[in-house]
């Protein structure tokens, strides 16, 4: 296993492997995302290593060293999915300052913890409870909505594929509108919004005439 992930790299480190690291294990492979788990009950270790691809191994996530046998530096992402705020903030600690370009995804368990994890060095924070809240909710008010979102996301009945590009400086593309970059005849993609880099704003439903493409440095 460690000759295995010494060869690997941009892949995603998994920290927690209970029921919210399932579901992060399970879409991973879904997508063939390369991935190592780390967790701590060797329980939890057996049901995941029942997945095919899975390299998962025991340890603390909160340790340097379990960090840096998970090959950290060569990581792109890690996800903190431990049971407790206080874990995971120890784990978003020890992965920044190990890797500092690490894309980190962050569990938060109570309301407050959000902002601690974001100064800690996580790049986004999710709640599990309060996804699932919002979501009970909008299958009561929204129901197709939601039926067809999961289509298009996770079922696989349908041929669709929701991705993002990044479209860098030097590429074709940079500073066209989208008329000019002709891309869903030229690539039979649908372009549904566009995210501006250092922006929270997204633009749905772009218009081809006045829309330019934003660029990545």
């Amino acid at each position: 296993m460690k000759d295995h992930i010494s060869e690997m790299k941009d892949y995603i480190i998994v920290c927690g492997a209970g029921e919210t690291g399932q579901h992060i294990i399970q879409s991973l492979e879904k997508e063939q995302v390369d991935f190592v788990v780390i967790e701590f009950e060797q329980d939890k270790i057996e049901q995941v290593k029942e997945y095919s691809s899975v390299i998962a191994f025991q340890g603390d996530a909160t340790s340097d060293e379990t960090l840096e046998k998970a090959g950290i530096s060569r990581a792109k992402g890690l996800v903190a999915s431990l049971n407790n705020d206080a874990n995971n903030l120890y784990v978003v600690l020890s992965a920044r300052q190990l890797n500092p370009n690490l894309q980190i995804v962050a569990r938060a368990i109570t309301h407050d913890s959000h902002e601690k994890l974001i100064r800690a060095g996580a790049d986004k924070t999710v709640s599990p409870n309060e996804i699932g809240g919002h979501r009970m909710a909008s299958m009561l008010l929204k129901p197709n909505v939601i039926d067809f979102l999961d289509t298009i996301t996770h079922s696989g009945k349908i041929d669709l594929n929701l991705n993002e590009v990044v479209i860098k400086q030097g590429s074709r593309l940079s500073h066209k509108t989208l008329m000019d970059a002709n891309i869903p005849e030229q690539t039979d993609l649908i372009i549904i919004a566009i995210k501006e880099m250092d922006s929270d704003d997204i633009l749905f439903n772009p218009t081809k005439i006045t829309t330019s493409l934003p660029v990545r440095p």
